[in-house]
Formats: structure tokens, C-alpha cells, sequence
């Protein structure tokens, strides 16, 4: 409260808060004891920001570094913006997890037997960045939102030529020849 000159205890702020609200008390008054600062990624401690503006934060309890500016693991000459995370695509790559086209998301069947046409919305619960975005699980391509799904750059094809639950004609063509005639014909 404005004009307020008595402070709270720790003890005292215990008893009568709730736990999301004791846990902000106690980010304020960290802040407020040892200035501008982060919780540690890794193991939750508070931790000073760099004065200096270095994007690269170090842990003095645990040691662990990180970027401030994209609060993932320390990547030393690589911008933020083109740094990939290498242990999460492995990931991807090992459960063949796709990536919405639309935003870029991480998304996982929970059958492998199921349909691979694959829709994305703003209103999943890891949410799309647009309204809408239908693509195939096989390749990541996108595709029209209805049936026979055609690829959005040839709506005469359909993606799947037997059917959702069967490759669809890149994998029947061979992945690599059809984003090789997508190069030649300029389209990505």
C-alpha cells in the first residue's frame, strides 16, 4: 500500500497467504533484497541478471548457464533466433513427432495406427498460432482442411491417394524426389 513503512516477515507472510501468493511475496522480496534477477532454469534458485547486458546467465548455486533472452541452454555464438534445439529435434526425430507448418509446434499421435491427416487449432490445448491448420502426419506438408486433402500448392491432388490411414504420395514417391521437383518448380 502506498505510504506503508512496515514490512512484512517471512514467518508471518507463511500464515496467512496461499501458496501461489506466498510464492510471489517471496519473488518480490528476493528482488527487492538482491535486485533484478531470474529464477534458475534448473534448479529454481534466484539468481542476479548480468549487469553488463551478457545474455548469458550462470547459476552461482547449481552452475548452470543459460540465455536470459530465450531462457534455453547456453548457445555461445549462435543467436537466439537460429539456434535449433538439437536434443528436442532428436527427439522428434526418434518418436517421428511432426511439426505443425503452421506454427512450428511439436505434435505427437498417441496411435500410430490412426489417421494421418493431422488438424492443429488455436483452441488445442498446446494451441496453434492460426485458427486452423490441417497437414499431413507422414511428411509435415500442409493440406486442405477437407477430403481428399489436396497439397495447398496442387488443390487437383489428392495428398493421400489411398486413403488417411495409408502413406501419403510423398513417402510413395520418396520424400527427398518430391521436395527436389518442389526446388525445381520453386516452390518450398
Amino acid at each position: 500500500h502506498a505510504g506503508c513503512t512496515t514490512n512484512i516477515s517471512d514467518l508471518h507472510a507463511r500464515r496467512v497467504l496461499g501458496r501461489k501468493e506466498y510464492r510471489k511475496f517471496v519473488d518480490f522480496y528476493d528482488r527487492s533484497v538482491l535486485g533484478e534477477g531470474i529464477h534458475c532454469l534448473k534448479c529454481g534458485s534466484f539468481v542476479n541478471l548480468p549487469r553488463d547486458g551478457d545474455p548469458m546467465v550462470q547459476c552461482p548455486y547449481c552452475a548452470y548457464r543459460w540465455c536470459v533472452r530465450c531462457k534455453c541452454p547456453w548457445h555461445p555464438n549462435i543467436k537466439c533466433s537460429e539456434r535449433a534445439d538439437v536434443e528436442v529435434e532428436e527427439w522428434r526425430e526418434a518418436h517421428g513427432a511432426q511439426r505443425c507448418p503452421g506454427c512450428f509446434k511439436i505434435i505427437e499421435k498417441d496411435d500410430p495406427e490412426s489417421c494421418n491427416h493431422m488438424t492443429h487449432k488455436n483452441t488445442d490445448v498446446m494451441p496453434c498460432t492460426r485458427e486452423r491448420t490441417d497437414f499431413c502426419y507422414c511428411c509435415g506438408v500442409e493440406i486442405s482442411p477437407d477430403y481428399p486433402h489436396a497439397e495447398l500448392d496442387k488443390p487437383d491432388i489428392p495428398h493421400f491417394p489411398d486413403g488417411v490411414f495409408q502413406d501419403c504420395r510423398a513417402v510413395q514417391l520418396g520424400y527427398a524426389t518430391m521436395v527436389q521437383k518442389r526446388r525445381l518448380t520453386g516452390r518450398s
